[in-house]
């Protein structure tokens, strides 16, 4: 099922250069981590859905977020996905140590209560009466 995000990514779409839909839910949280980290068999990186081109416009769709428990890897899921909206950064894993890594993503939270993510701006939307919910 599309959640509110991926509508609204798809309409934004056309006023940035990339649009990138992130639904937020508990098993999404929980099941890997979304902190790209460093493989020192292979020498690579692990890509992430925190890695974007710059300008991408990310929707993090919070309407999809159900009732759960957070384990360790989706709280360190939800704490990088903070710093990317508030600091404008991706926290790489290099085992040893952690840099983060500056971006330039605009973020726009989709939420049906107070966002788990922080905002600089919020905006309640009301649908028109007799319109679609």
């Amino acid at each position: 099922a599309r959640g509110a995000g991926s509508g609204l990514r798809d309409a934004l779409s056309e006023f940035f250069p990339a649009a990138a839909c992130l639904p937020l839910t508990v098993s999404g949280l929980n099941k890997s981590s979304w902190v790209p980290k460093k493989d020192y068999d292979t020498e690579q990186l692990s890509h992430t859905c925190l890695q974007v081109p710059a300008h991408t416009l990310m929707v993090v769709d919070e309407t999809r977020m159900g009732e759960g428990q957070l384990q360790d890897t989706g709280c360190k899921n939800l704490i990088a996905l903070q710093k990317l909206v508030k600091e404008q950064k991706v926290p790489f894993d290099f085992q040893y140590y952690q840099v983060d890594f500056p971006t330039d993503v605009p973020i726009l939270v989709t939420s049906e209560a107070k966002p788990l993510v922080p905002v600089d701006c919020l905006y309640r939307l009301t649908p028109a009466a007799g319109g679609a919910p």
